[in-house]
């Protein structure tokens, strides 16, 4: 997947991807569809995919990764 090999390249936790993730942040408003598992989580310092079934392949995690290439 682009998105898991995109994340997975030089991740140092930053954690923007999981604070701008909107499956993620509709579990936390309690609005929209409920997510059983986080989608993304920052794990020895890297964010890996737990949840791919749950990802709606948006983007945004990538985009507001500092170590995404413009």
């Amino acid at each position: 997947m682009i998105i898991d090999a995109t994340l997975r390249g030089d991740c140092f936790g930053c954690g923007n991807c999981l604070a701008v993730c909107p499956m993620i942040v509709r579990k936390r408003n309690g609005d929209g569809e409920f997510v059983e598992e986080p989608i993304l989580k920052i794990k020895n310092g890297s964010s890996n995919f737990i949840n791919k079934e749950g990802c709606n392949f948006c983007g945004e995690c990538i985009r507001a990764c500092p170590r995404t290439p413009p």
